[in-house]
């Protein structure tokens, strides 16, 4: 079956951007043992991305974005913070958060693909529904398209001119799309990314590594 390809293609890491979307640590998070540490660290990267762009932050709870509003408070421009109220599992927006495609006019489209915390290893479910909490709370100013295919921000990365790297182990896992083979999960990317060129590598193992190779480790 012959895919015809969507209006839009996945960008570059580099392309220009208008803001970030971050996920606070939490106690119920894997940071809760070192909270103290994180949300310093998170306090750095606030500063960082406020002086140059708008920053949305995903908060726990009300208790939770009262917490995290008090210690930002006259550290970053106000009109540039936004504080919303969903629930997480944990941090690692990269992998669950929206993909943005942007269409041959230049406008984005945010891609909301199915995320299972990589391969069933850690609770996921609020991490799962966070993208479509947000838009149902008009959120985002793009519109958004919810993808079946189990797929993490970290696992592809694009040079934007055609070309997409993945990893075997990664995108090939069982645990993540086990009805699909590599020649159709080629067929999807290359549809849903507007992307004709996928590399795989098919050695890259890390130690402790829960992703399965995601190629922003490797």
């Amino acid at each position: 079956m012959q895919h015809i390809s969507p209006p839009w293609r996945l960008p570059p890491e580099w392309t220009p951007q208008s803001g970030v979307m971050l996920a606070w640590p939490h106690a119920h998070s894997d940071w809760s043992h070192f909270l103290a540490v994180a949300e310093r660290v998170y306090e750095d990267i606030a500063r960082a991305v406020c002086a140059h762009e708008k920053l949305l932050v995903v908060c726990y709870d009300a208790a939770h974005r009262d917490h995290i509003a008090r210690r930002l408070l006259h550290q970053v421009p106000a009109g540039n913070l936004q504080l919303v109220i969903v629930p997480s599992n944990d941090t690692w927006v990269r992998d669950y958060g929206p993909i943005t495609v942007l269409a041959t006019d230049g406008e984005p489209q945010l891609l909301n693909f199915r995320f299972n915390a990589w391969g069933n290893k850690f609770r996921f479910t609020l991490d799962d529904a966070v993208n479509r909490h947000l838009d149902g709370q008009r959120i985002f100013s793009a519109a958004m398209q919810d993808i079946e295919l189990v797929l993490e921000g970290g696992s592809i990365d694009t040079n934007g001119i055609g070309d997409l790297l993945t990893t075997t182990t990664c995108l090939l896992s069982k645990q993540r799309n086990p009805h699909l083979d590599q020649r159709q999960i080629t067929e999807q990317l290359q549809h849903l990314l507007g992307i004709p060129n996928i590399l795989w590598l098919t050695q890259g193992h890390v130690e402790g590594d829960d992703t399965d190779a995601h190629i922003d480790t490797l």
